[in-house]
């Protein structure tokens, strides 16, 4: 929630010369996991059967880490960052826009939705 620090590491990672595709990827994968950790939540799934039932079997330590940070995090809110998610995949693959200024109006309306509840834009 602190987007002066996420704009700091992202600068960081551009300046190391990490695409920003594969940081997209990285944020993406976050979400979806912690989307997976709060269904398991509302759904009353042990750590070790989602798990199982999503292929981090061997690793159910990511479940259990996401399921730490879904608790904490509206569904409502990882429904809209996983849209904002998509859609700058969707800028990123069909457009000739900056990739990097993509990343980075992605990452302030990750922040907005994280800590406000709501989308900057008017849907």
């Amino acid at each position: 929630k602190n987007i002066g620090k996420a704009l700091n590491l992202l600068d960081e990672l551009l300046f190391l010369k990490v695409k920003p595709h594969a940081i997209l990827a990285t944020l993406s994968r976050a979400f979806v996991e912690m989307y997976i950790g709060k269904t398991a939540v509302v759904s009353g799934v042990k750590p070790a059967e989602a798990a199982e039932t999503f292929g981090y079997k061997g690793r159910e330590f990511v479940i259990t880490r996401a399921i730490d940070s879904a608790r904490k995090t509206d569904e409502r809110q990882l429904g809209m960052c996983l849209k904002e998610l998509l859609s700058a995949d969707s800028k990123i693959k069909s457009t000739s826009a900056d990739e990097r200024v993509i990343i980075e109006e992605l990452m302030v309306k990750l922040v907005y939705i994280m800590s406000e509840g709501k989308c900057i834009d008017k849907d």
